[in-house]
């Protein structure tokens, strides 16, 4: 029943009580009780995890919004609803009144009904329905679809200050959600009794709340329903309270005459065990309420009164639902009073309330953080790549209530940045509702919309059915994955000089001197190009060998703590553990948490140069022959790498190229030179111009070569999206000196 229905026009009455403050008397728990509650139950909720796990908010609860932070939100909340336009007078008419749930009674009919001072009546919605109405009025909109609604705005508006004035309502709202709880655990707000001046347990909590006892109610383990309390009778039939948190309230399972339900349910509603356990001031043995009953009790031997320490007797609860040693206080005459006399000048005291507490503080913690964890469910899990101009993204349900509705996914720019803003990317399938069963995956490709720049970190937003919830809101944050692309700019390399001979023919006049060259200090420089912000190098290592056992490693760099990623590297490759020939080079880039990607470097490997001449005689033509030949070859990555020119030499097909004695091909270079061939009449001149030439060493070709890297497919857009001042293919210069 809405406010403009149930509050008749203002009277004089309704004036002086306003202007008397006594309205204030429908409040609950004070403020600073609900603020202690509501510091309880976040701490005890599992939102803190979901905060920083889902949703990339490293502070959690202590994340800060509008210059506070969600923590204190959500302790403002606590002081919020029972205010409207900031007086707490204002609040008790148009707020407080919505704060009483009797489970005894249909929904429709459960809240507050009754006179303030037997003067004016005052009635208000059911607080089951209040807290999802989606019409609370000008007093403030604070309902579960409000918080919902802000929620998805705190994951989606494009501006950090927008989001966080989002985020900053959400905490509020939720606050202000389990206040309404909170009040479930003082029984004068489920027993509809308005208590116009003050209420005994509410008094006894607020001037408590700081002592060492109270305290330590606050600190005992929260009691919190059984999560399977969430689909019990589901869906629900009201026509407001349709959103399952609705049985935190009320599930219709103590109906007057089973009050034992109350503590043997595991999905008892908090209403009813506040209803069926314990009294308020003006409901000790209400013919109206018929739990706790007279026969529900015993009375016990004299005690000592908390304030004066006078011996006082106490009704003992001994049956029908929870057990309370200190549950009224009988008159003083209780002994010799007629039975009809007996049930009146009963009351509560501080020993009473202190039994109360113990029971219904725990609980009113537990129930909160159940309706926070509620709030902060859904668990989809995301995995997204970039392939060719797409995101790939694979999306499993990793929770045990179906998702069915429309998934969004945001890019996110600079994060953690005072500039940190957000774009839509995509609504999966075209914003049609998806049906993801618990435990079920899909993989969706997203188009990357013209113009808008890939980044590392994405939201996937779901608005839709999450179990019994019609319009649930669930945010996760994801990452692209993590690549690391090592763009290899170029490499200088010194020439060793590993072994000359010089060979003689025993059978006829022959020389050869040979030599072969190797590569040292070949000094690689190049940069890492990564689609992530965050540092996740582990280690970077250069490696050159043809196998494991043979293999020689040198550290190009190392994680010491949180320092960035290195960009622009140069480092010297060891040298082969082979006396002949040059191996192969990697480069080891190994991820934080991932894997190790393995790059082949191209280099200048092994060389060989000889000078050889020869005597043909014969009877009439004597022939002195004399030549050069070279040998150079490179180490590059066969499946990506593309041979440009050896020596100067062009090989634009990357085939074998022959021109005479030149032959290029993809890997080496191979070239004779003739320099003397002349023929003599007889054999002593032949001899004579023979012996008269001197074998040269030396390598007579020029020491480089061009390599051009051939990027996989979806390697150059890569570049392009992630280093956009780069172009996409890069030739590799190799050389050595001349």
């Amino acid at each position: 029943m809405k406010m403009k229905r149930c509050l008749k026009p203002f009277t004089w009455f309704g004036t002086l009580l306003i202007t008397l403050g006594l309205p204030q008397g429908t409040l609950a728990f004070s403020i600073n009780t609900h603020e202690l509650l509501n510091v309880k139950a976040a701490e005890q909720s599992f939102a803190d995890r979901y905060l920083k796990e889902q949703l990339g908010l490293p502070e959690g609860l202590k994340t800060q919004f509008d210059a506070k932070r969600a923590s204190e939100w959500i302790k403002f909340g606590g002081t919020a609803e029972d205010k409207a336009l900031a007086s707490e007078n204002l609040g008790a008419l148009f707020r407080s009144i919505n704060h009483f749930h009797n489970p005894l009674q249909a929904w429709d009919q459960a809240g507050l009904a009754g006179r303030c001072l037997a003067l004016v009546p005052l009635s208000g919605e059911a607080s089951v329905r209040w807290a999802q109405d989606p019409a609370q009025g000008l007093i403030g909109q604070a309902a579960w679809a409000d918080a919902r609604q802000h929620f998805r705005d705190a994951l989606t508006l494009p501006s950090k200050a927008e989001r966080d004035a989002a985020w900053a309502q959400t905490f509020q709202i939720l606050g202000q959600q389990m206040h309404l709880i909170a009040d479930l655990a003082a029984p004068a707000h489920t027993r509809n009794d308005l208590h116009c001046l003050a209420d005994g347990f509410e008094a006894w909590a607020s001037r408590s709340g700081k002592e060492p006892s109270f305290q330590g109610l606050l600190a005992r383990p929260p009691i919190r329903p059984d999560p399977s309390i969430f689909s019990l009778g589901v869906p629900i039939p009201d026509s407001v309270a349709k959103v399952p948190i609705a049985q935190l309230w009320d599930t219709d399972q103590y109906v007057r005459t089973n009050p034992d339900i109350t503590t043997l349910s595991q999905t008892i509603g908090l209403a009813e065990y506040s209803n069926a356990n314990f009294f308020s001031d003006g409901t000790v043995f209400s013919a109206d309420l018929p739990f706790p009953a007279a026969t529900s009790v015993e009375l016990g031997p004299p005690e000592p009164e908390p304030k004066t320490g006078e011996l006082r007797r106490y009704f003992k609860k001994i049956r029908d639902g929870e057990a309370i040693d200190h549950l009224a206080v009988p008159s003083a005459l209780y002994d010799f009073l007629p039975e009809a006399l007996q049930n009146e000048k009963k009351g509560l005291d501080d020993k009473v309330f202190q039994d109360y507490g113990e029971k219904l503080l725990p609980r009113a913690v537990g129930y909160s953080a159940a309706l926070f964890d509620y709030f902060f469910r859904g668990s989809p899990w995301a995995r997204a790549d970039w392939y060719n101009g797409k995101v790939v993204l694979d999306l499993s349900n990793e929770g045990d209530e179906i998702m069915e509705g429309v998934f969004e996914v945001y890019a996110i720019y600079d994060k953690d940045s005072a500039g940190e803003h957000r774009m839509k990317l995509a609504s999966l399938e075209g914003g049609a509702v998806t049906t993801l069963q618990a435990g079920s995956s899909q993989t969706f490709q997203i188009d990357v919309p013209s113009g808008q720049g890939l980044t590392h970190h994405y939201i996937l937003v779901f608005r839709g059915r999450l179990g019994g919830e019609a319009d649930a809101v669930v945010g996760h944050l994801f990452l692209l994955t993590p690549r690391v692309l090592f763009v290899q700019q170029d490499s200088l390399s010194d020439i060793n000089l590993v072994d000359c001979s010089r060979v003689a023919s025993e059978w006829e006049p022959e020389e050869r001197a040979s030599c072969l060259w190797s590569t040292t200090n070949r000094r690689i420089s190049g940069t890492l190009v990564k689609n992530v912000v965050d540092p996740i190098v582990k280690s970077i290592v250069v490696r050159t060998g043809f196998s494991d056992a043979g293999m020689r490693s040198a550290t190009v760099w190392k994680r010491r703590g949180a320092e960035p990623d290195p960009v622009a590297i140069t480092f010297t490759a060891p040298d082969s553990p082979f006396f002949s020939e040059q191996a192969a080079l990697f480069l080891d880039i190994q991820l934080t948490d991932g894997p190790t990607i393995s790059t082949k470097l191209a280099t200048l490997d092994v060389g060989a140069s000889g000078h050889t001449k020869n005597l043909y005689g014969a009877y009439d033509r004597n022939e002195v022959v004399s030549w050069k030949d070279a040998y150079l070859s490179i180490g590059r990555d066969l499946g990506r790498d593309k041979t440009i020119s050896i020596a100067g030499h062009t090989n634009p097909t990357n085939l074998l190229t022959e021109h005479g004695d030149l032959v290029v091909s993809s890997d080496a270079y191979h070239e004779t030179a003739l320099i003397v061939f002349e023929a003599y009449p007889s054999y002593t001149a032949a001899k004579a111009a023979f012996d008269a030439i001197q074998l040269q060493e030396g390598l007579p070709i020029r020491w480089e070569a061009v390599v051009e890297r051939v990027y996989y497919r979806g390697e150059a857009e890569f570049l392009r999206a992630f280093m956009p001042d780069a172009p996409p293919l890069f030739t590799i210069q190799l050389s050595g000196p001349q």
